[in-house]
């Protein structure tokens, strides 16, 4: 782990890393009402994390079967190493999560992504601190030789984040998606685990 990144085990043998702010961890019952929260009210990360897949809330008559889809996915057995951990304030609360996904081990490469659902907290950060401690823990845990980002133009915070975190721009698509009735491009970044290690 990097420098400031400590993994332990929680209470019930799941993963924590522990970050100044954030700690990641595995999923519990107790986080499914803030997670019911983001499909049905607090609602606008959705406008920023792939729009175009569609951001409406869950209607009302869905919420109970979604809460038991969640409880019952949570008896399953979790891969190691994680391919998702949520994020939560040091002192609480639940503030979004963290994932990768496509990996391919011919290109030792996978995608990462996060999300912090909680609007009142974003621009301070977290979102940089938990994509760090996710990093570190996949390129430790994963036989990568890189991480990759996927988002829009119009996804100023996100691009900020990962220029922050030393990903390089590796392809730009011209006008590729629309949002809201405005053309953005799809723009591409990637990671080496070279340059990680070297500005860790």
């Amino acid at each position: 782990m990097g420098e400031g990144v400590s993994e332990e085990r929680d209470q019930t043998g799941g993963i924590e890393l522990r970050g100044e702010r954030v700690v990641l961890r595995d999923q519990r019952p107790s986080d499914v009402d803030a997670r019911l929260r983001w499909l049905t009210t607090e609602i606008e990360w959705g406008y920023w994390d792939a729009p175009w897949e569609g951001n409406d809330p869950l209607p009302p008559e869905r919420i109970d079967e979604v809460r038991r889809g969640m409880l019952d996915a949570m008896r399953n057995p979790l891969p190691s190493p994680r391919a998702r951990l949520f994020i939560e304030l040091v002192h609480g609360p639940l503030i979004g999560w963290v994932n990768s996904y496509d990996h391919d081990p011919v290109d030792r490469s996978a995608r990462v992504g996060i999300d912090i659902c909680e609007s009142a907290h974003w621009g301070r950060g977290l979102g940089t601190e938990a994509l760090r401690l996710w990093i570190d823990y996949l390129f430790a845990g994963l036989d990568l030789e890189r991480v990759r980002m996927a988002t829009w133009s119009g996804n100023e915070r996100m691009i900020r984040v990962a220029e922050k975190l030393g990903f390089v721009l590796e392809e730009r698509v011209p006008d590729a998606r629309e949002v809201r009735g405005r053309r953005y491009d799809s723009v591409r970044f990637a990671l080496t685990k070279q340059t990680w290690n070297r500005r860790a």
